[in-house]
Formats: structure tokens, C-alpha cells, sequence
């Protein structure tokens, strides 16, 4: 029979066993977590940049955007001297819409060359100038989904041809070149390809 003692430093060992921590059972040193190289950085988030308005359109500036129905109300155009690309991607222009019986509608536009295309109108054209639909929005321009609008949404077809075909490399979803964007208005687009019609959603 046991002693006193000898139970005691049974019972001493015994509880020693069954109160080890759980990490004594794992056999596998975790690794730490591997540090984020300094060379990746999280993406920015896309912003536009301030603008100003155009000078007015002048007739001898104004290139026709092809392609139109032969039943369309307007036939349009675009400024070429206020067409520009700006360091947000933005194509912005003003366009012409001139109905049967020569009145003139005039608006300034951009255009973004996402995966379906959206767009935003800045200013509409009154006697001789352009009047701001949102001052403010000019200098400190919002980018919340209400101030621009998808293609899907869009009555008028022009802009959806010169998303297209014109203004925007769809392949890449980038705009084209001022001067590519304007030989292709001037002379015309290319046949089109296989490839232009792989539309990704956003």
C-alpha cells in the first residue's frame, strides 16, 4: 500500500499532465504572417478632376458623328477644338445636335471608357456661352453614382457610337488618342471586329 507521500506526488503529477496548455499538444510552429512588400500599394480610388468650360463651338470646328439612323430628329457634332482626353480619363467634348429645321441644341459632355460606358453632362449652351448644370460640381466635381449616368440608360444613341467606335479602345477600356479619336471621326470608323463586341459588365 501506498504511503502518504507517494499518493501525494502521484496526484501532484497527475494534475500537472492534465493542466498543460493546449499549445503543448500542437507539434507545428505557425509561421508568422508574411509582411506586404513596399512595392504593393492598395489602388486609389478613381476621382475627376477639377475643369473648366469650353470656348463656344465654331462651325468650321464642328466634325459630324457618323453612323446616325437615317430617321434620326438631330443629326450631331462634335467640337474638335474642345475634344480632349483629361489625366482622369475622361473624354469631355461639345457636341451639336441640329434638328431639321436648324435649331441647335448644344451641350458639354464626358465620357468614361468603362467596361459599359458612362457619362455626365456639365453644361448646356445658351446665347453664346455655356450655362453650368451645378457650378460647385465643376471645381469640386462628386463622383457618386448619381452624377453619372450608364449608356444603358441613354435615349440618345451618339453617345453609345462614340463610346464605341470612337472615343474609347474597348479592348482595353481606355480612351484612344485625340488624334485617333479624330482621324477616326473625320474618316470614318474600321470594319468591325469579333473582338468589339466582348462587352464585360462593371
Amino acid at each position: 500500500m501506498l504511503d502518504l507521500t507517494t499518493r501525494l506526488s502521484l496526484l501532484l503529477l497527475i494534475s500537472v499532465v492534465f493542466t498543460r496548455p493546449a499549445s503543448a499538444d500542437n507539434l507545428f510552429i505557425n509561421d508568422a504572417e508574411a509582411p506586404t512588400p513596399a512595392s504593393v500599394t492598395a489602388p486609389t480610388a478613381w476621382r475627376e478632376a477639377p475643369l473648366q468650360l469650353p470656348s463656344w463651338p465654331r462651325d468650321n470646328d464642328l466634325i459630324a458623328i457618323p453612323d446616325r439612323a437615317a430617321n434620326a430628329r438631330f443629326d450631331y457634332f462634335i467640337d474638335s477644338h474642345s475634344l480632349h482626353t483629361s489625366a482622369d480619363n475622361v473624354v469631355r467634348y461639345t457636341v451639336i445636335a441640329t434638328a431639321r429645321d436648324g435649331a441647335r441644341n448644344i451641350s458639354y459632355e464626358g465620357l468614361r471608357c468603362t467596361p459599359r460606358g458612362q457619362y455626365k453632362l456639365y453644361a448646356y449652351g445658351t446665347q453664346q456661352h455655356f450655362e453650368p448644370i451645378d457650378p460647385a460640381n465643376l471645381i469640386n466635381p462628386t463622383t457618386s453614382a448619381d452624377t453619372w449616368q450608364s449608356l444603358d440608360d441613354d435615349s440618345d444613341s451618339y453617345r453609345r457610337i462614340l463610346w464605341q467606335w470612337y472615343f474609347c479602345d474597348n479592348k482595353q477600356f481606355i480612351p484612344r488618342t485625340r488624334t485617333e479619336q479624330l482621324r477616326l471621326l473625320r474618316n470614318g470608323r474600321s470594319a468591325p471586329s469579333m473582338d468589339d463586341h466582348g462587352f464585360l459588365t462593371e
